[in-house]
């Protein structure tokens, strides 16, 4: 597959890549896929299509799923940042107020 070919793979593909793997494997696994692409070219092409860089896009889709599971499930928030592959609880609750304006149990409680 030639870069060319890489720009019309639907965008949906590639996102899904990220979301379902961590960032580091999702790049071997489209440059096995694309032949001659650059990590550098890939994150720029990734920008150009979704507006956002790599990590902001994973970092949303993280917070997206934490929503969903302190409203959804009863699950502790150690267990969710554990889940998410955040490296702590306290990361996580950070990550997760800048980006929210909210602590996640002020979340979960506010929207039960």
């Amino acid at each position: 597959m030639s870069i060319r070919q890489f720009q019309h793979i639907p965008f949906k593909a590639v996102s899904i890549l990220l979301t379902e793997h961590t960032a580091e494997h999702a790049f071997r696994l489209i440059q096995q896929t694309v032949a001659g692409i650059s990590r550098y070219h890939l994150i720029r092409l990734f920008r150009e299509r979704s507006g956002k860089t790599i990590v902001e896009y994973l970092r949303d889709e993280r917070i997206s799923s934490a929503k969903e599971l302190l409203v959804l499930t009863d699950k502790s928030i150690a267990e969710i940042a554990r889940l998410l592959r955040f490296c702590d609880q306290s990361y996580f609750i950070a990550v997760f107020r800048r980006n929210t304006g909210m602590t996640p149990n002020t979340y979960r409680k506010a929207n039960t």
